[in-house]
């Protein structure tokens, strides 16, 4: 990786950061003051959004974990058909 490349991945992950940090203030100022719900709406919609990000990365690591299965139990395989072909094999 370069200079630039590292200094780019920084700022955006910077820009994110600080994009997160004020919907983090943001939010709640909203959905108290402005939509009028209490605090226990608030930690409902929090609760949600929890649960559902859990969810989403069990899912999602689940399909990883078939997908790198998937291709390691594919490479036995065309390694040895590879070898028998470039190998004189005596029997």
């Amino acid at each position: 990786m370069n200079r630039k490349d590292f200094l780019l991945l920084t700022l955006f992950r910077a820009t994110r950061s600080i994009a997160a940090g004020m919907i983090m203030i943001v939010f709640p100022y909203l959905v108290l003051q402005q939509l009028k719900y209490g605090a226990l709406m608030l930690g409902m919609l929090f609760v949600v959004g929890a649960l559902a990000t859990a969810g989403k990365r069990s899912v999602y690591g689940i399909l990883a974990d078939r997908a790198v299965f998937m291709q390691s139990a594919a490479a036995p395989g065309a390694l040895a058909s590879f070898v028998e072909d470039k190998c004189i094999v005596s029997a």
